[in-house]
């Protein structure tokens, strides 16, 4: 409560007219009677007989009124004197009276009264009286405690006016007259919705806290305190927010960490009790999921086992922990690695081109009103697109990825170390027609664009998922695309182990009729064949104009496939896999990584990679070999194979040999009927 006016009358000279001073009112029966209300001797009474009221103007719906009630004789408590609220004029207002010494509460209205009370309290000289009306609530008081119950005054009368009621007054007075409002000291914080997230860059994040304050108290300072929302662990101590606040406002910047969600509390320095507190905010990470229908169905009706409360989605209105989704496990699984809350928006659109999702496409004003909704920075953008661009030429996909890439980094404001993009490599054309050279077409863009771009990654395969139909992962293929993701996220971000990719090729070299893959098993420990694995793996030396597929795949070391094809053709050697055919899942090549119990394949050779032809030269000396062309045979000594059976061109009984073998690889030859044909060492250079 504040207390708006206060006055015992002893300041004002004695006979002033009650009316004439600032802010008073006085309506009564007849003019003498509105001039007879003069202060007196500290107190106010009435030299006239006659019914008046003189109020105050509290501009308030909720208040009170108290005076000090004095009488000289006892034949005074024969008569009406006391407290009015909600005063019209003399004729229509709410108000007390003393008879035989009983307080009553009535209310007249247009010279008609009822008794609303009678709290059965005798009055004495001297009394404090006091009714308040808080709401369509009327309370009486004498000397601070409440007389009778709380009566209802609903539709009865209005107004913010409060004095005191006379009525045939025989000089009795009044005095130590005070009114207030209920309005209490307050404080306030704004803009905070509950589970908010704000994006953090780094650390710690600068916040700018604000808010209002109301009341009689005054603050000197605003001090805030930062708290984490589930356990009440102190983060920030009270400390100074603003140190000159004013205006009924305040302001301050504060530094939060990234983190699980917090509360955010505010109060007076110089009155603690006052406080204020905010709902649950979040620091941390705020994720857009793009693209069309495998994206969007994330987001259907699937119920995760467990929710973390540290994951929160906006729906383009309001932050809410969500229920339902597969993309709940990927934000699970990010809140747990990073130790923060995670949110994300979500704009994909079933059947879309990426067309759709640029500049002047039919929804790119929704990807703008979602980014604007959630504060307008990122921590990352998932892409999973490309189903509804078969045909489309890959120079041309390529350049729209830059386009949206280059437009979120623009309506952010965030350079892409900020705000990666990571692509979901295109999934599968599940029909086993054969024909799947569209789909292959747009993986090689996603991939060149990712190889080629700051900032631009490919964040897991998908051919492998377990579908619902032709085109669409089904729901545990959506949960593994989300734990892969989450991997790769982290992988990229925080350098944390493994990525969502499986194992990755490193490269390609060729020795003999052997190619041989070598793959960073990003935290397996083997390769896994498929059935027929044979079948995805293509052989070209004229740039994939016409191809040969291996006869046979087997694993070496663990981390390495060698492919044994029955010829090499001629021309620059290039190797890729998965390309153009819809290959059955049995067929691919996985390492035993896994996400929800499957094997995740290893990573295809889209664009065609370089195959190292392995060669070093055996500088072979035996004495006594006639000159010219003889016939000779080379072991290789580490696991006794043969290296070479053939002819070679001897002069002074010295000969050179290529040979499909890594440099400094020991050796023994012999020349067949030479007459040093004594088995001889030597290492390849």
């Amino acid at each position: 409560m504040a207390v708006i006016y206060q006055e015992d009358f002893n300041s004002i000279a004695n006979g002033t007219l009650l009316n004439t001073v600032t802010g008073w009112t006085v309506s009564a029966q007849f003019t003498p009677t509105v001039e007879s209300v003069i202060v007196n001797n500290g107190q106010v009474d009435a030299t006239t007989s006659g019914t008046f009221i003189a109020y105050y103007d509290t501009q308030e719906s909720s208040y009170y009124v108290e005076a000090t009630f004095y009488a000289n004789s006892s034949d005074q408590f024969e008569t009406s004197l006391g407290p009015a609220v909600r005063v019209i004029d003399y004729d229509n207002a709410i108000y007390t009276t003393i008879y035989n010494n009983d307080l009553r509460i009535w209310s007249e209205i247009g010279g008609s009264t009822t008794t609303l009370a009678s709290p059965d309290q005798i009055i004495n000289s001297g009394d404090v009286i006091r009714l308040e009306v808080e709401g369509d609530t009327l309370r009486a008081y004498v000397n601070s405690v409440q007389v009778g119950a709380d009566v209802d005054i609903t539709g009865i009368l209005s107004g913010s006016n409060a004095g005191v009621f006379c009525s045939d007054l025989l000089e009795p007075a009044f005095d130590n007259f005070e009114v207030g409002n209920f309005i209490s000291d307050t404080i306030t914080i704004s803009g905070v919705e509950d589970r908010e997230i704000i994006n953090v860059v780094g650390a710690t994040h600068d916040y700018t806290l604000s808010g209002t304050y109301t009341g009689a108290t005054t603050p000197t300072a605003i001090q805030y305190r930062v708290e984490e929302f589930a356990n009440n662990a102190t983060v920030t101590d009270w400390t100074t927010l603003d140190a000159s606040p004013s205006a009924g406002s305040y302001s301050g910047v504060i530094t939060v960490p990234k983190g699980a969600y917090y509360r955010l509390m505010v109060r007076y320095s110089n009155d603690v009790s006052i406080t204020a507190s905010s709902s649950r905010i979040g620091f941390g990470m705020i994720l857009e999921f793009a693209g069309q229908s495998n994206i969007s169905r994330l987001f259907n009706t699937y119920t995760p086992a467990t929710i973390s409360d540290n994951v929160a989605l906006h729906d383009g209105s309001n932050w809410a922990l969500p229920s339902v989704g597969e993309f709940i496990e990927g934000l699970n699984k990010l809140a747990a690695d990073n130790s923060c809350v995670v949110g994300c928006f979500n704009t994909a659109v079933s059947a879309t081109a990426i067309s759709a999702h640029l500049p002047g496409g039919s929804n790119y004003a929704a990807r703008v009103a979602g980014l604007t909704a959630v504060g307008g920075k990122l921590s990352g953008m998932l892409w999973g697109q490309g189903e509804s661009n078969l045909g489309t030429a890959k120079a041309t996909y390529k350049t729209d990825l830059g386009t949206l890439y280059t437009d979120i980094l623009t309506r952010t404001g965030q350079p892409s170390s900020e705000l990666p993009m990571f692509i979901v490599q295109l999934g599968r054309n599940a029909t086993q027609s054969g024909n799947d050279s569209g789909w292959s077409n747009i993986r090689e863009a996603q991939a060149e664009f990712a190889s080629e771009t700051a900032g631009a990654y490919i964040s897991h395969q998908t051919m492998d998922l377990p579908m619902a139909d032709t085109l669409h992962r089904d729901s545990d293929g959506s949960v593994m695309e989300m734990l892969r993701f989450a991997d790769t996220y982290d992988f990229v971000i925080n350098s944390n182990a493994p990525s969502g990719l499986g194992a990755t090729f490193v490269s390609a070299s060729k020795i003999g009729n052997d190619i041989t893959l070598s793959f960073d098993l990003n935290t397996a420990t083997t390769l896994v064949l498929g059935v027929n694995s044979q079948n995805i793996f293509e052989l070209s030396g004229d740039d994939f104009s016409t191809s040969v597929s291996p006869a046979s795949v087997s694993i070496s070391g663990n981390s390495s496939l060698v492919l044994t094809f029955a010829s090499i053709p001629s021309g620059t050697l290039k190797i890729r896999s998965c390309y153009g055919q819809d290959f059955a899942v049995s067929e691919f090549v996985t390492s035993n990584l896994q996400y929800d119990s499957q094997n995740v394949m290893i990573q295809p050779i889209l664009n065609g990679a370089t195959v190292s032809v392995i060669q070093s030269t055996l500088n072979m000396a035996l004495t006594g070999t006639p000159d010219g062309a003889q016939n000779v045979r080379v072991i290789d000594v580490g696991n006794e194979s043969l290296l070479y059976f053939g002819t070679a061109n001897f002069t002074s009984g010295a000969a050179s040999l290529s040979l499909p073998v890594a440099a400094s690889t020991s050796t023994e030859y012999y020349a067949i009927g030479a007459s040093d044909g004594a088995l001889q060492r030597g290492v390849t250079q």
